[in-house]
């Protein structure tokens, strides 16, 4: 009986993959290469692109002398058999993810202490698709009022990341032991069986927000094809998704005889545990060079701070014994947690007018003084601290930018990263072999030296000191 019920999916597998019209050779091979992120600017076309196929394969079905686009147009669609289809084998493939797997193999281990196996996998499955099913309905919406989105568009926004990166850190924190979670089968928390499902259904949520940065084969291919489709099918495609990804979890809790294929509990699973710990934590890195490469290096940098008090917080709640203080100190590094979050600076530019700014260049500077130019110049480095604070906390606010703004100052920087002779010379010039340097010059060329920590009152009376002079 088993093995005919898996000829049987396989054979709907491979009849609806080289069944015309459904779907031709050329497509499922171009289907099955590793599919490009979903994104605003190409969703709309990605039905076409999936369907179509190389005119050297469909030479024989063209008339002579008709073009490509002929061809393509004439290139047979997805149906939505195998849409559905494409989608559920898809959700399968979601479970053995790097960013999945791991959290996946820890829930199947742990249906060991749940009471109601049965009741807990479904309900399980019930939260999963909960999740594709609010997935699916924003898309719709999104789609309804004409903007045309596909899988990835919330990987689009740096918020989103940015919540996805504290996600996975705090999942891989857990699986190294830095802190613990009440659940129903530890055996820390008391709790009937009404919460044991609400735990399952809500496990089944954080299961599909885990998928989020995913794709794969056939995944994409359904939901690159379904985007042209009805918002019924839509839906329809999400929740097959959804289905495809809960089964293999689903069918742990309720077949019976899987129970004795699941390894028991023990010592073990410290170590296998803090294994699959650094996949969800290099998940985590990734998704903080994908949110550097949204917000900048800066913005980066301040998360890295954060999550490295967030680990500190940790650390201090598990090594004080007394709680009330535990407790009392790690809210209290929360706030170092939450702070370098609070400055950081989403989306675009303001369009107003800027700063006029140069790379240091002596010949430069020298044409500006010889311009009568108002001129500040600072020296810096990405690996000098103090020059990265005075930045922060005195060059950057808006009061110091709309001041020299106004007072149409030309704002040079000297980037000492790396070895640099003439910004040495500049340098010495002042009497200094090191960073930071900051120096005004007025328009009659006369230069000011700066104190080496900032402030913007600072930098704004210098300039009104010499502007009266």
């Amino acid at each position: 009986m088993r093995k005919s019920i898996i000829f049987l999916f396989f054979w709907l597998v491979f009849s609806q993959a080289y069944a015309q019209p459904l779907i031709n050779v050329g497509a499922l091979s171009e289907i099955l290469q590793p599919p490009a992120a979903l994104s605003l600017a190409t969703t709309s076309n990605s039905a076409m692109d999936i369907s179509s196929v190389s005119a050297g394969q469909h030479q024989s079905n063209v008339m002579p002398g008709a073009g490509t686009e002929q061809n393509v147009s004439n290139s047979p669609h997805l149906s939505l058999t195998t849409i559905l289809l494409f989608a559920f084998i898809g959700g399968i493939i979601l479970n053995i993810m790097p960013c999945v797997l791991p959290i996946i193999f820890i829930k199947v281990v742990a249906l060991k202490y749940v009471t109601k196996r049965k009741l807990y996998g479904l309900f399980y499955t019930l939260g999963v698709l909960a999740g594709f099913l609010v997935f699916a309905l924003i898309i719709v919406g999104f789609k309804n009022i004409g903007t045309q989105i596909g899988w990835g568009f919330q990987m689009q926004s740096p918020i989103f990341i940015l919540a996805l990166v504290f996600l996975f850190a705090l999942i891989g924190f857990n699986l190294f032991g830095m802190f613990e979670l009440p659940t129903p089968w530890k055996g820390n928390i008391k709790v009937d069986q009404v919460e044991e499902l609400t735990y399952a259904f809500l496990t089944g949520i954080l299961a599909c927000v885990v998928t989020t940065p995913c794709s794969g084969p056939f995944m994409a291919a359904a939901l690159g094809a379904v985007m042209s489709l009805s918002s019924l099918h839509i839906i329809a495609t999400f929740l097959m998704l959804g289905m495809g990804f809960a089964l293999p979890f689903l069918l742990a809790a309720v077949i019976h005889k899987t129970e004795k294929m699941i390894p028991k509990p023990g010592a073990w699973m410290v170590k296998v545990r803090q294994f699959l710990g650094f996949p969800i934590l290099f998940t985590s890195l990734w998704l903080l060079w994908v949110f550097g490469s949204i917000v900048g290096v800066n913005g980066m940098t301040l998360v890295l701070v954060s999550l490295s008090f967030l680990g500190f917080t940790f650390w201090i709640y598990s090594s004080i014994k007394q709680r009330t203080i535990a407790w009392f100190v790690s809210v209290l590094s929360m706030g170092l947690v939450i702070y370098p979050l609070m400055t950081i600076k989403f989306g675009d530019e303001k369009d107003e007018e800027q700063l006029e700014k140069y790379s240091f260049s002596q010949s430069k500077l020298n044409q500006l003084l010889d311009e009568k130019r108002k001129v500040f110049v600072y020296a810096t480095a990405k690996w000098c601290i103090t020059c990265k604070f005075n930045e922060k906390v005195a060059l950057t606010p808006e009061a110091t930018t709309a001041f020299m703004i106004k007072e149409n100052v030309a704002v040079m920087k000297a980037d000492w990263t790396n070895k640099n002779g003439k910004i040495l010379k500049f340098l010495q010039k002042y009497e200094r072999t090191g960073i930071p340097l900051y120096v005004y010059y007025d328009p009659s060329g006369k230069a000011t030296v700066l104190p080496q920590l900032l402030t913007p009152s600072i930098i704004i009376d210098t300039i009104k000191a010499q502007k009266h002079q």
